[in-house]
């Protein structure tokens, strides 16, 4: 009997040893199982994150074509205005030279004016210039026609 009780506690002692294995086997299953699933969520989420990285790139690059457009554009302008810009100081420059021409020319013609040339006519005084005549031709109180010719 005392072989028998032997055997049977090496045999229960063998059997808790591998129910022990066989538990640690499951629990390394499932560890493993788990860690495939774990590692495949990254996965999935390291893709989408690759997914939204590479939109984002491809809408940057988008408006970054769009912004060396503008500026192409804006650069075109700036040119064309520098050009009119130059355009418009010659033709400033020519407007005050004919305006000091004219101002000298004023200038002049006051200064004879100034001399006073009269001569007598018998009525009284007669200026010599031209100048002050004209205001004497213009009559205030008619109206003045223009023709259609003018306007064409």
């Amino acid at each position: 009997m005392a072989s028998s009780s032997t055997t049977t506690g090496v045999s229960s002692g063998r059997q808790q040893l591998l129910k022990k294995a066989k538990k640690s086997d499951e629990s390394k299953l499932k560890r493993m199982a788990s860690n495939r699933e774990s590692a495949k969520r990254s996965r999935i989420r390291k893709q989408k994150h690759l997914n939204e990285v590479t939109t984002q790139i491809s809408q940057l690059k988008s408006k970054n074509n769009l912004i060396l457009t503008n500026i192409s554009v804006i650069n075109e302008l700036h040119v064309t205005v520098e050009a009119e810009n130059s355009v418009l100081k010659g033709k400033l420059g020519e407007l005050s030279q004919r305006l000091e021409s004219l101002n000298q020319i004023m200038d002049c013609s006051l200064n004879s004016n100034n001399d006073v040339m009269a001569t007598n006519d018998g009525d009284g005084l007669m200026f010599a210039d031209d100048l002050m005549d004209l205001w004497n031709v213009v009559q205030f109180g008619q109206p003045i026609e223009a023709s259609a010719e003018m306007f064409m």
